[in-house]
């Protein structure tokens, strides 16, 4: 279950990359 751990910051950066195609969504 070492993947959870490896998995948690690439959720993180998942997550923010979530926000910025969101904004840029309600841009277009």
């Amino acid at each position: 279950m070492v993947f959870t751990s490896h998995l948690e910051p690439q959720e993180e950066r998942m997550q923010q990359w979530g926000a910025c195609l969101a904004s840029a969504s309600r841009r277009l």
